[in-house]
């Protein structure tokens, strides 16, 4: 992980391609990227640990991120890829919970990040602003729960049920018919 030096006017005009901030003014883009730092990670790096406790939202400005969710000790499960324009850290804007997943750079990554306290003050001062941001992040949240709930339905959809265990039960003979009686080993 490298500390980014935000270059305003770059940062600006990388800003003003993200939806998040299509309808910002100037002045309210500009107060908010002075609310920010940014880091770049080399792919693989990790960004986030599931558990970890802090406050960031973070936006991704160029490059993507793995998101990952251990579950039960194994290794983790793949849950989405997130590119350039997307967020992220938003339930620890509005929480105090652990980090719900691992985030890593899938490619290298150039992120800018906020805290919480620096996020609501700006929101204080900018409210209209701060409406436009949450409006935001609701609606990235609703299309990640509504991806999370397709995916959960492709899965259900393709489980095994024991109706079709006793299915495929009843189209192969049982190991007595395939060796027959004779030769199996509990007959006298």
């Amino acid at each position: 992980m490298k500390h980014l030096d935000l270059d305003h006017s770059s940062i600006f005009s990388e800003l003003r391609r993200v939806d998040m901030f299509q309808y910002f003014t100037d002045q309210e883009l500009g107060a908010f990227i002075d609310i920010c730092d940014g880091r770049e990670y080399d792919t693989g790096e990790r960004i986030l640990e599931q558990g970890s406790m802090d406050h960031e939202l973070y936006i991704i400005l160029h490059g993507s991120v793995d998101i990952r969710k251990r579950a039960g000790g194994k290794t983790d499960i793949p849950v989405s890829v997130l590119n350039a324009g997307d967020v992220f850290g938003e339930a620890s804007i509005f929480l105090d919970v652990a980090r719900t997943a691992n985030v890593s750079a899938k490619k290298p990554v150039r992120l800018l990040f906020t805290t919480r306290e620096k996020l609501f003050a700006y929101c204080n001062e900018k409210p209209h602003a701060g409406l436009k941001i949450f409006s935001h992040i609701i609606y990235s949240l609703l299309n990640k729960l509504s991806a999370a709930g397709a995916e959960l339905a492709r899965e259900r959809e393709t489980m095994v049920t024991d109706e079709d265990m006793d299915r495929l039960k009843e189209m192969f003979p049982s190991l007595d018919q395939l060796i027959g009686e004779e030769h199996s080993p509990f007959s006298e």
